[in-house]
């Protein structure tokens, strides 16, 4: 530690010295600096921690004849450091996990001008003194400082000799609750219960730390409600701050290669809960309802949620929502693939236990189409081709069917185009066309191509029983796993897959 933050240190946290007389200095309490103003200036020995009180005990009395029983007596204090192991001083109360201590000195029998210093053992003594003093007499001030080595404190005099008496009435700490529940009760309108504020500008300053250490199930922070809260409570609320910085409200961060992990995991218990079964690997959220009808991640307004994916770079490669807007149920940008069926549902007319489902034509290219009806007159029609068609749909592959309805008439196409259909027919008629094409962005579509929609999650990995038994078949039959379901690791080495979950497990350093 700089000699100038400790000066700064003391020089806004030493109180005014009274003075008393020679053969009387009490043992009593004073007051420590509490609010956050004041405290901002142990800034200049890091992160303090909150102040724990002590019963106002004596450390140091290096008087002769005082009968004084501690640790630290005679002799007087000179120019030569003594250093005070202050947890170890015989006072009560006092853990091992300290950042500073709250103390009071006094010089008494001083034999002249001079000054007392102190400061963290084993860091270097600072240029401002903690109490100065003049002959024949007796001062105090109170000083918070820092713990150093072996919690101690070092103390100089400076000049001339005096004898000095160290008081301690409470200390700072990290850890101010051990093997201790803390609990905090009461009305706090609009306010908080337990409240922590960290004006600390560093990358990774908490206003509330939490951290489990156990082996068993644990939680950092847990947030709860009572069974009376009103709507819209919640267990805990998070509050990105204002301006234009991006801020979260809730980060959560997963930092583990464990199958199903999650930096934020939210879970419905109403009914039965889930089996997990290596669901899914490492997510950044990930919600779970555990009971038919209940919701893992839900969202009211605007985007329900939102995934992204994004290259090495950066870069935003795709996303995709579930309820945007007032449109879509999802909505993809880039491609939307399922192995399933991809269906709408209606309701049934008659019936309520039953709906009516139809699937999507599926096919090897991108395909749009328009069709409807029309009449020949001098055998002969012309059919507008509609602007949306035209917008998406490329110029060439272009095909037309047509029907005739209620005569014998031959009719075909005469010419085809992005702008008009020209039909002659043999007799006037009425006929159905429709009019197929390929979506222009997509006419290169190439229904054969590398993927690793299938490929295993990990080597642990099992057949997925979610796909139908064709798939099932199919996944044996290609060498991706073993008839008994396990996975295939020669297809997996050849394949690169087994290097891609060898990287993947690796710790970053």
């Amino acid at each position: 530690m700089s000699c100038r933050s400790i000066g700064a240190l003391f020089g806004l946290l030493l109180l005014v010295a009274p003075r008393i007389s020679a053969d009387e200095v009490p043992l009593r309490n004073w007051t420590v600096p509490s609010s956050p103003t004041r405290l901002s200036a142990l800034g200049d020995i890091g992160n303090p921690g909150v102040f724990v009180a002590v019963t106002p005990c004596r450390v140091v009395d290096t008087r002769l004849g005082m009968g004084f029983s501690g640790a630290y007596g005679p002799p007087a204090l000179t120019a030569a450091p003594r250093t005070f192991n202050i947890v170890a001083s015989g006072c009560t109360g006092l853990p091992a996990n300290v950042s500073a201590f709250s103390l009071n000195f006094a010089v008494t029998n001083t034999a002249g001008p001079g000054h007392i210093v102190a400061w963290p053992a084993g860091g270097t003594m600072p240029n401002v003194s903690t109490l100065n003093y003049l002959g024949a007499q007796t001062l105090a001030n109170a000083a918070i400082v820092p713990a150093g080595s072996g919690t101690s404190i070092s103390v100089v005099a400076a000049v001339s000799a005096t004898d000095l008496i160290i008081d301690i009435n409470g200390y700072f700490t990290n850890y101010p609750n051990t093997n201790k529940q803390l609990f905090t009760s009461g009305s706090f309108s609009a306010a908080a219960a337990i409240l922590g504020v960290n004006d600390s500008n560093a990358i990774g300053s908490h206003g509330v730390g939490g951290y489990a250490g156990g082996t068993g199930v644990v939680h950092g922070v847990q947030g709860e409600i009572g069974s009376g809260a009103a709507d819209l409570s919640a267990g805990v609320h998070g509050i990105g701050g204002a301006g234009t910085a991006r801020t979260f409200g809730v980060y959560g961060e997963s930092a583990t290669n464990a199958f199903d992990a999650a930096g934020v995991l939210g879970r419905s218990t109403f009914g039965t809960s889930p089996i997990i079964n290596s669901i899914a690997n490492t997510a950044g959220v990930r919600g779970e309802g555990a009971a038919r009808g209940t919701v893992g991640v839900a969202g009211p307004s605007g985007v329900g949620v939102r995934g992204y994916s994004v290259d090495a770079s950066g870069i935003l490669q795709t996303f995709g929502s579930l309820g945007q807007g007032n449109s879509y149920g999802v909505y993809a940008n880039g491609d939307l693939g399922a192995t399933g069926t991809k269906t709408f549902v209606e309701p049934h007319p008659t019936d309520a236990s039953k709906v009516i489902k139809f699937v999507s034509l599926e096919g090897p290219e991108a395909g749009t189409y328009f069709r409807g009806t029309a009449s020949t007159r001098g055998g002969v029609c012309v059919i507008e081709v509609p602007e949306p068609f035209r917008m998406v749909t490329d110029e060439e592959g272009l095909t037309v069917q047509l029907t005739t309805v209620g005569s014998g008439a031959h009719a075909w196409v005469e010419s085809e185009s992005l702008e008009r259909i020209v039909v002659r027919s043999s007799a006037d008629t009425k006929l159905h066309y429709l009019v197929q094409g390929v979506r222009k962005a997509y006419r290169d579509f190439q229904p054969v191509a590398p993927g690793d929609e299938f490929m295993p999650r990990s080597p642990e990995d099992t057949l997925p029983l979610w796909l139908s038994e064709e798939g099932r078949r199919r996944l044996v039959s290609n060498g991706t796993f073993h008839a008994d379901g396990t996975v295939n690791m020669e297809t997996a080495e050849r394949a690169g897959w087994a290097q891609r979950w060898r990287e993947a497990e690796r710790v970053p350093e």
